[in-house]
């Protein structure tokens, strides 16, 4: 699914907002409301009310971890999910490996949920805390391409070289 940027280049809940059909860019959530304060851990300050008004990034996306990919096969089916469109893969934080497709949930309508009170489970126990939007990119390592991979891949390689 392309996604939608406003005037000024960011990712937007507005349903009305250009679409980045080329999808140039990783899929990311509005930016957090403004005068928020920053915690000492990094993340931003949950505001007061609903912290999701105006968001539906998490709406838009399924990641599932995979195994860390260990031989030449491995690698060689990443490559292959890298060439089709709209999926990524990542490694987050902790050094779990994700494949992230970008699509919307068939329940997401203009920035809400058609279906609320009959969302799945995983939606219900989402923490907003945890979302991009106030803790910043969820990942570490974000392949979009087989380009990509060929840099991380090569980025490993002089690593250990070197060491």
């Amino acid at each position: 699914m392309p996604t939608r940027k406003d005037r000024t280049g960011r990712h937007s809940a507005n349903p009305h907002a250009p679409i980045d059909r080329e999808r140039t860019e990783p899929l990311r959530p509005p930016r957090a409301p403004i005068g928020l304060p920053l915690l000492p851990s990094g993340r931003i300050a949950l505001p007061a009310g609903n912290p999701c008004e105006g968001c539906d990034h998490c709406c838009r996306y399924v990641s599932i971890q995979i195994d860390t990919p260990r031989s030449r096969h491995d690698f060689e089916n990443i490559r292959w999910y890298l060439l089709h469109k709209n999926v990524s893969v990542m490694i987050d934080w902790e050094g779990d490996w994700l494949i992230q497709f970008d699509t919307p949930c068939e329940w997401l309508v203009e920035g809400r949920c058609t279906h609320y009170e009959l969302r799945p489970e995983i939606c219900r126990d989402y923490d907003p805390a945890e979302c991009e939007r106030y803790a910043g990119p969820g990942e570490k390592v974000l392949l979009r391409t087989p380009d990509d991979l060929e840099r991380y891949l090569s980025g490993r390689r002089g690593k250990s070289k070197s060491e």
